[in-house]
C-alpha cells in the first residue's frame, strides 16, 4: 500500500514562518526603534544615504600560509610541511529598505597535499583543490519588526571563548587557535523578532535535508537581566536526538563570567572502543548510545586589564566537560582511523586559558594572542602564541608557534607532534 505523505512536517515548517510574520502586524500600531539588518542595530544612517550611489560592492582576499610541524624521534618522519593558499571573493548588494544580498566563495589550493595519502596529523583525506561556497544569503525585514535571513549563512551561538557546546547549528566546530571563524555557512531560514531588549530566533535548518520531514527546527530566546544575559535554546530534527541548552553571561564587577550547558537524551555519534582481536576478530568495535543522557558544559571567566589610558590586556580561563568525550586514550587510535576525530572535542574534560594583547604600548600595528589547552582526560596539552602584524593597509602577516607536551598517546601528541611553526600573508582587495 502506498504510504501517504503526512501534513505534520509541512505544518511544522510553515508554523515558524507564519508565527514570525504575525509579529510584523504589530508594527501597524507600534514599531520597534532603530531595528535593522545588522548584527546589532542594522545599517547606519550614513550607509542608508549612500545606498543609491553604492548599491553593489565586490571584493576579496588572498591568503598564503606555510606550516611546519616538527615530530619527535619516534615518528616515522621528523617533520611535516604544508602550504595552503586560499582565495576569497565576495559580492554584496545593499538596497533600499534594509534589503541585502551577499555571496562569498572560497578556493583552497594545497600544493603539498598527497591525495592518495591521509593527513599525517589528523588522518583526514587530503585534497589539492577545494572550492567552497561560504555564504549566499538574502536579508530583509517585514515592517522592521521581523527580520529574515535566507540561504547559506554563517552563524554562531554561545558565550564560550574556546568551546561552544550550545552551538547546535554548525556541523563543523570552530578552531579556537584561529583568530577568525573560517567555517563555511549553513543553509537555513532564520527569523529574528526583537521584543523590547530581548531577541527571539526561529531557524528552519535545511542543510542536508531532501524531504520536508527532514528539515530541522531550532529555537532560541535571548533575555537581558540587569547586567546579565540568559539564552535558552532547543533543537529538533527527524532521526536526530533533541537538544536543549542554557547560555548565561554576566559582569561581576570588572570580571566577565559565562557558562553554557546542554543536554540530549542519547547521542548521534558513533563510539569506538578496543576489543580482544583474538576473540572478536577485530581490534575494536563501534557502538551507539541512544538512550543514555549526555551533558556538556562550559564555565569561564575573563578580566580586562587597562593600562596607558587606552590600552588593555584580556586574560581568561575556561573549563569544558564533554559528556560525549573519551575518558581514556586506549580508544583514540580507532577514532582517528575511522575519521571520527573532532579536534578539541575528543576528551571528556578540558581546561584552557588565553591572553589577548592588542596593540601593546607603542606598537600600533601588532597584536598578540596566547592560548593554552589541556586535555585533562589523556594528559596532553598544547601552547600557542600568535602575532598579527599590519604592514600596510591591505597587507597583514600572521606568525604562530605551538608546542605540544604531555603523554604521547594523548590527543595533542598523536603522530609524535612536538612543535609547529606557522607563517601567513593576507592581502585584502
Amino acid at each position: 500500500m502506498r504510504k501517504r505523505f503526512g501534513l505534520a512536517p509541512v505544518l511544522s515548517l510553515l508554523f515558524s514562518f507564519w508565527f514570525s510574520l504575525g509579529f510584523s502586524l504589530v508594527s501597524l500600531a507600534e514599531e520597534f526603534p532603530e531595528a535593522g539588518m545588522g548584527e546589532t542595530h542594522g545599517i547606519s544612517l550614513e550607509e542608508k544615504s549612500s545606498t543609491e550611489n553604492d548599491r553593489f560592492r565586490l571584493g576579496g582576499a588572498l591568503w598564503s600560509e606555510v606550516s611546519v610541524y616538527g615530530l619527535d624521534s619516534q615518528a616515522s618522519q621528523r617533520d611535516y610541511f604544508s602550504n595552503t593558499n586560499q582565495f576569497w571573493l565576495y559580492g554584496e548588494g545593499k538596497l533600499r529598505d534594509d534589503i541585502r544580498a551577499l555571496i562569498r566563495g572560497k578556493l583552497l589550493f594545497d600544493s603539498t597535499a598527497r591525495e592518495t595519502v591521509p593527513n599525517l596529523i589528523t588522518g583526514a583525506v587530503q585534497k589539492r583543490y577545494q572550492p567552497d561556497l561560504e555564504e549566499m544569503k538574502i536579508q530583509f525585514s517585514a515592517k522592521k519588526t521581523v527580520f529574515f535571513t535566507l540561504g547559506k549563512q554563517k552563524i554562531k551561538w554561545g558565550s564560550g571563548q574556546i568551546w561552544n557546546p550550545s552551538d547546535f547549528v554548525n556541523v563543523i566546530k570552530r578552531d579556537p587557535l584561529r583568530a577568525s571563524d573560517e567555517r563555511t555557512g549553513v543553509v537555513l531560514v532564520k527569523s529574528h523578532v526583537p521584543v523590547g531588549s530581548a531577541n527571539l530566533y526561529s531557524i528552519e535548518l535545511i542543510e542536508g535535508a531532501s524531504r520536508v520531514s527532514e528539515v530541522g527546527q531550532v529555537f532560541r530566546a535571548e533575555v537581558p537581566i540587569a547586567t546579565s544575559e540568559l539564552a535558552l535554546s532547543a533543537a529538533f530534527r527527524k532521526d536526530r536526538k533533541s537538544l536543549l541548552a542554557l547560555d548565561w553571561s554576566s559582569a561581576l564587577g570588572s570580571i566577565d563570567v559565562y557558562t553554557e550547558a546542554t543536554y540530549s537524551s542519547g547521542s548521534d555519534l558513533v563510539f569506538y572502543e578496543s576489543t580482544d582481536a583474538m576473540t572478536t576478530g577485530s581490534p575494536f568495535r563501534s557502538y551507539r548510545e541512544e538512550k543514555r543522557g549526555f551533558y556538556k558544559g562550559v564555565i569561564g571567566a575573563n578580566y580586562e586589564f587597562t593600562y596607558a589610558d587606552s590600552r588593555s590586556i584580556t586574560a581568561g580561563l575556561e573549563y569544558f566537560y564533554n559528556g560525549e568525550g573519551y575518558s581514556e586514550t586506549g580508544n583514540t587510535p580507532w577514532v582517528f582511523a575511522n575519521g571520527a576525530y573532532v579536534p578539541f572535542y575528543l576528551g571528556r574534560q578540558y581546561f584552557g586559558s588565553y591572553i589577548q594583547i592588542p596593540n601593546p604600548g607603542s606598537w600600533r600595528d601588532v597584536s598578540f594572542t596566547v592560548i593554552g589547552i589541556c586535555n585533562l582526560s589523556d594528559e596532553s596539552a598544547l601552547f600557542r602564541i600568535n602575532s598579527d602584524l599590519v604592514f600596510a593597509r591591505d597587507l597583514k602577516v600572521n606568525l604562530g608557534f605551538s608546542h605540544h607536551f604531555g603523554k604521547r598517546s594523548g590527543e595533542f601528541r598523536l603522530g609524535g607532534q612536538s612543535d609547529d611553526l606557522i607563517a601567513g600573508v593576507r592581502v585584502d582587495f
